[in-house]
């Protein structure tokens, strides 16, 4: 992880892993992902990140639970979870300080489920307009009898960025035909039905990140 100090700003990145910890008919099952994280702070540092700037790289969490996909999204908040999961006696006041305990967060830390991220399936992983938002707490609404979602945990890693995993999963013109129904509804007009939709949503960025 480097830590630069030019001019105005403060800048850092890591390598933040997920975890996410299922139990199911056939026994404990995990996925993760690996993302990194590129942040640029105000020469007055923020302490939750909140007036701060993240770039994010890489992929979703990617769960093949009996056949069908739960992803676990990047949201714009990801590269502050960390940060936020942190007891508070560890978040330290200067942005150093803040930095070096994030970077030492090398043990699995336990996020609260108000930290988790937004969660997802696909009734047809060829259809973007077949996705269903997965309550955490009850995924076996959206499965079977006997999957639940007992943990999730976040880390600072040496491990290489997850890469390949979404797109084994889903279609290779799957985004493409997601962004040809944004553009046809908006051909249609901006009060079209799509926008009320979960689909309309979820473009690309929310599943793989690129630099």
């Amino acid at each position: 992880m480097a830590v630069l100090l030019t001019g105005c700003t403060k800048r850092a990145d890591w390598h933040q892993k997920m975890v996410l910890y299922f139990d199911t008919p056939n026994g404990p099952l995990t996925a993760s992902s690996v993302i990194r994280v590129d942040f640029t702070g105000a020469m007055v540092w923020a302490g939750d990140l909140d007036h701060d700037h993240t770039d994010l790289t890489g992929e979703a969490v990617v769960a093949d639970l009996g056949g069908r996909y739960l992803f676990a999204l990047i949201e714009e908040d990801a590269g502050r979870m960390i940060v936020r999961a942190l007891p508070p006696d560890k978040k330290g006041q200067s942005f150093k300080s803040s930095i070096r305990w994030i970077k030492n967060q090398t043990e699995p830390l336990d996020l609260p489920m108000k930290l988790w991220p937004r969660m997802v399936t696909y009734k047809d992983v060829k259809n973007p307009t077949s996705v269903e938002l997965v309550d955490p707490a009850n995924i076996a609404a959206a499965f079977d009898d006997g999957y639940s979602l007992s943990r999730v945990t976040i880390q600072v890693t040496e491990e290489p960025l997850t890469k390949g995993r979404v797109e084994a999963v889903l279609i290779s013109d799957f985004f493409k035909d997601g962004a040809a129904m944004r553009k046809a509804a908006l051909a249609r007009g901006s009060n079209d039905k799509f926008f009320d939709s979960l689909a309309a949503e979820l473009t690309r960025n929310k599943f793989i990140r690129e630099e």
